[in-house]
């Protein structure tokens, strides 16, 4: 953690540090309302049609078991579709941007304004869940959660990932020793779906303040920032953890997966069909 702390003010980033987030489009959903349970959802600009997805199953829901859910979708900057985003923008009101470019280099940026915002804007938030927007998430299932734990004190709620290194040969994930000196990571969580609580979000925020830029966010913020602040990890149970939905091949295989999260984008009308049947079945 030495490695990482900077100890001269002027070295310090105006975004990931300092948060001086400026936020061209912003998101209505936390406006003089109490949301519950928040779907924090890191979206590339570009993907307009798995926002769209997203916007017409799961995330459709805002009420549930008398518990308020909302979906907001965390970008950066593109300059060349910007109308088009603005125009999605006015027209659902759930999109936040930042004031940087959108690129896989700035994921880190994405990451820490996302938190960042939930905590200046959404104080009394129970539960966040963090996703990838390629990742189905069965709402009612979070609900449950939600109102049986809402979160596990002191701890991200999430796929553990242990024992992981740089990659330091060619191509997309490389990463030199100047930038990561050390052998391992630190215990992190696989980033496309996690779960925390106001609580722990203020506090890699706070750790953010003086602690050095890493481009790999999942790494950063759920190892480097948690494992500064002192937050713990409590691995999935069996029954919440995600899996490919191109594993499900039909309504009662799908059924007896019962997970919470799924991946990739193959099959989300079955998976929504599935989830809607599942929770009246249930509910009679």
């Amino acid at each position: 953690m030495a490695w990482f702390l900077i100890k001269d003010e002027n070295q310090k980033d105006e975004l990931l540090n300092k948060h001086r987030f400026v936020f061209g489009l912003n998101s209505r959903q936390c406006y003089n309302v109490t949301i519950n349970v928040l779907i924090v959802v890191h979206s590339d600009p570009r993907n307009v049609e798995k926002r769209a997805v997203i916007r017409n199953t799961w995330g459709s829901v805002s009420k549930f078991r008398n518990t308020s859910v909302a979906c907001v979708f965390m970008m950066g900057q593109r300059n060349a579709i910007q109308p088009e985003i603005v125009q999605e923008s006015r027209l659902f009101g759930d999109i936040v941007q930042g004031n940087f470019e959108d690129s896989y280099d700035n994921l880190t940026y994405k990451h820490v304004m996302a938190l960042h915002w939930v905590i200046t804007q959404c104080h009394d938030v129970r539960t966040i869940v963090k996703l990838d927007d390629d990742v189905f998430v069965n709402i009612f299932k979070v609900v449950d959660f939600s109102l049986t734990t809402g979160h596990y004190h002191n701890s991200l709620y999430c796929n553990i990932l242990q024992n992981g290194r740089p990659y330091r040969r060619e191509g997309k994930w490389i990463t030199s020793r100047e930038d990561y000196p050390f052998e391992f990571y630190p215990n992190y969580c696989e980033g496309m779906a996690y779960i925390l609580s106001v609580d722990e979000a203020r506090r890699l925020i706070k750790a953010s303040e003086n602690t050095r830029f890493y481009w790999i966010d999942d790494v950063y913020v759920t190892g480097i920032l948690a494992h500064k602040a002192g937050i713990g990890y409590t691995q999935f149970k069996e029954f919440h953890a995600s899996v490919r939905s191109s594993l499900v091949k039909s309504s009662s295989e799908g059924l007896k997966i019962n997970a919470m999260f799924y991946h990739d984008l193959q099959k989300w009308t079955l998976l929504w069909q599935m989830c809607l049947t599942e929770t009246l079945t249930f509910m009679r």
